[in-house]
């Protein structure tokens, strides 16, 4: 733009007095107006090539500034566009996605059963019956994918569990400590039936909160019991939740063959 206002202004200045001696107290964009009052130097029209140069340049700014917000605006519809369809093909596709359900089958359901079977009157280990209570795990560790987990929960076990009369406690470090080898024996079982035989056991050998406990974590870790189903802890120990004067309560009334309703306040 400032090359447009020389070509305009400057050029033709210098053609007119190229060649000629300029006098310096001559300004040729300067020329004499006679008024009423006397001789008055007034700028001719040269003067406002300034105020012309700046117009153009304030012209030029706000054409490129448009077109940049021009440009900006058609690339935010473009993002704009491809977000929405993007939206609508997942739309699309979920509408197609069904939820993959599998038919349980014999074993599964005998396998749901026995799980089950060990929380039956858990707390109580004299009624608790089974021909796997006594299974000897040390002479079955080929069947744990961690041998070493396996020597140390037994190690562990001879110096000393949890005993019945002491509270379960994770805030305990040595009872965390002792409830994770527990799961590591659960867990690291390579079949069901090796996890099956190693949860009897520990039914009878191991306090019934803890046992219970891993148990639950180990059911929903193992993927040979994914899908499994299990009791709601207050119905696995309702006297942590229920006051003994209640349970009493429920207890006489059971024996008399009396059908009892809580009310939950």
């Amino acid at each position: 733009m400032a090359s447009i206002c020389r070509g305009m202004f400057g050029e033709n200045s210098k053609k007119e007095t190229r060649g000629k001696v300029q006098n310096p107290s001559h300004d040729p964009r300067r020329t004499l107006v006679h008024d009423s009052t006397g001789v008055t130097p007034q700028a001719s029209h040269g003067a406002n090539v300034p105020s012309i140069c700046e117009e153009g340049l304030r012209d030029g700014w706000s054409s490129l500034f448009s077109s940049a917000v021009m440009s900006a605006m058609k690339s935010l519809e473009l993002v704009f566009l491809v977000l929405a369809l993007w939206c609508s093909v997942l739309v699309a596709s979920a509408g197609h996605l069904k939820p993959t359900r599998k038919q349980a089958d014999e074993q599964f359901l005998t396998r749901q059963k026995d799980i089950l079977g060990l929380l039956f009157g858990v707390g109580h280990k004299e009624t608790f019956k089974s021909e796997h209570e006594d299974f000897d795990i040390a002479a079955n560790a080929e069947h744990y994918s961690n041998v070493a987990a396996v020597a140390e929960f037994l190690s562990e076990f001879e110096r000393g569990f949890l005993p019945d009369d002491e509270e379960f406690l994770l805030t305990n470090r040595k009872t965390l400590r002792q409830t994770i080898m527990l799961f590591d024996l659960f867990y690291y079982a390579k079949d069901f039936d090796t996890f099956y035989k190693t949860a009897c056991w520990a039914r009878k050998h191991v306090k019934d909160v803890q046992f219970a406990y891993v148990l639950y974590v180990a059911v929903y870790h193992r993927q040979d019991c994914r899908g499994m189903l299990l009791p709601a802890w207050y119905d696995v120990f309702p006297s942590s939740f229920i006051s003994q004067e209640v349970m009493h309560k429920i207890y006489a009334a059971k024996m008399e063959g009396m059908i009892v309703f809580i009310r939950d306040n």
